[in-house]
């Protein structure tokens, strides 16, 4: 029999289900559709029953087990989308999901902007409605009906382990997404507590990336706890101290390994657990890879990537810009507005490729920008950085990427299911299996480009409108 390991890989839009063998490969690998709610008083408000998703995980997971019957399953883990959290109540029961997309936190947000300094300093974020703590808040002060009693909440990739084993905890990667999180002490802060009118009883037992939470069915099969997305990616490309990680997803983490605590006086930057004596600065483009796959789901919903990609390749100039990314960390701010500007009047040759050219090159050019502001607080001398994620399959963003920021994109193997890797890594190490370090790497030089270096100039003069203001 052949060995393996089974990893979840709970995202925003989408879930995964996936079988990995001991080089990091992924044999196979099923995924679905996340379904989400609105509250009826508040569009902002999204939410997820658990028992829906989970029953189609099981599902899945089943289909994919009976498929590859030949491995043996050595070890369970997950990962998930950061900032979001499950609810379990007096009967031990997981009864809802508030994802990253929750915004319900805008509600009581104002109450607590006097301590945003502190909120900042502690939890090494800044005060927004993304992180855990306001929506948790916010549910149990304007949402909880009054049979239930919250008795204790987890990050999403983690509650998949308290589904299977029955403990409940949390990833230190996902605790320090809560803004209850010392992150630099790696603890649970009675300040941010206090701050949050949180009571500590709530707050579920923290495992280290590697622990394990408990086992699985009568083979009692380890669940071992891995965590946040974003820095699974960051295990899974090898980084180490000095790197920059660029992770081209649904949203584009743009991130710097360090071995110190960093405060940034002027919050320019988040500062992210990973392990003890690792951590993460980080800027953020915000939603990037999710307009794109929006937008080729609504308008072209019969091409290819491959297709779209060759499509993109024939145009020798930019019809429009396009600005849809959600973040501008250099003003701690969270954009509502997005759109296509056009040039006047209409060209003839204008066509659907043309915003979906504009929208790729709206993400190289946000990840661009988030790219030298981290510079700006960490040097970054390397004449390279790392990629990762599916984005980077785009062989045309990729190039804009490096082409802008001037320097060498490196893929490492696995790139494009980096998070996936990471989690297989943190396995192998904790059963003391040899982790192998693969030398072939993809690099995409960069290369000058008068044509993008003006349009990313006249994207600025766009990004500033949508920055400025608030319709």
């Amino acid at each position: 029999m052949k060995e393996g390991y089974l990893v979840f890989d709970l995202g925003t839009g989408n879930s995964r289900v996936a079988i990995g063998d001991e080089t990091g490969n992924i044999i196979g690998i099923r995924s679905f559709e996340n379904i989400y709610h609105q509250e009826s008083r508040n569009p902002e408000a999204k939410y997820f029953i658990p028992k829906e998703w989970l029953q189609k995980i099981l599902l899945e997971m089943k289909l994919l087990l009976s498929d590859f019957s030949q491995y043996t399953i050595r070890a369970v883990t997950a990962t998930s989308a950061r900032e979001g959290i499950v609810l379990v109540d007096q009967r031990g029961s997981a009864f809802i999901g508030l994802p990253n997309i929750d915004k319900r936190g805008n509600e009581r947000i104002k109450k607590y902007q006097q301590y945003s300094k502190d909120v900042y300093r502690l939890s090494g974020h800044w005060l927004d409605p993304l992180f855990s703590a306001l929506k948790l808040l916010t549910y149990k002060e304007n949402y909880l009906s009054k049979e239930k009693t919250i008795i204790g909440f987890t990050s999403i990739s983690e509650w998949i382990g308290y589904e299977l084993t029955g403990k409940l905890g949390i990833a230190e990667s996902q605790a320090c997404e809560t803004q209850l999180y010392d992150t630099k002490e790696f603890k649970w802060s009675e300040e941010l507590m206090d701050i949050f009118e949180m009571e500590e009883k709530i707050l579920p037992d923290v495992y280290a990336a590697g622990e394990v939470l408990g086992y699985v069915g009568e083979e009692k099969i380890p669940f071992i706890v891995c965590g946040a997305d974003t820095q699974m990616a960051v295990e899974g490309v090898g980084a180490k101290a000095g790197d920059v990680i660029i992770v081209s997803g649904t949203t584009s983490p743009i991130v710097a390994v360090v071995e110190e605590p960093l405060y940034d006086e002027d919050e320019r930057c988040w500062f992210d657990c990973v392990k003890k004596g690792r951590w993460l600065i980080e800027t953020n483009a915000g939603t990037t890879g999710l307009n794109y796959q929006t937008y080729r789901k609504n308008f072209l919903g019969n091409k290819s990537y491959k297709e779209i990609e060759h499509k993109i390749a024939e145009k020798n100039n930019f019809q429009c810009i396009a600005s849809f990314g959600t973040k501008f960390f250099p003003g701690k701010k969270s954009l509502k507005q997005g759109g296509v500007f056009s040039y006047a009047p209409l060209s003839v040759e204008f066509d659907r490729i043309d915003v979906m050219n504009a929208i790729m090159a709206d993400i190289a050019c946000g990840i661009t920008l988030h790219y030298r502001e981290l510079q700006k607080i960490k040097s970054h001398d390397k004449k390279y950085v790392i990629g990762c994620g599916g984005g980077f399959q785009s062989q045309t963003l990729g190039k804009r990427i490096a082409s802008l920021i001037n320097k060498e994109v490196v893929l490492p193997p696995h790139y494009e299911q980096a998070s996936l890797n990471g989690c297989i890594k943190i396995c192998q190490k904790t059963l003391k299996k040899s982790v192998e370090d693969h030398d072939h790497v993809r690099i995409i030089e960069p290369g000058e480009d008068i044509l993008l270096e003006e349009y990313y100039e006249k994207w600025r003069t766009v990004r500033k409108i949508y920055e400025e203001v608030e319709f």
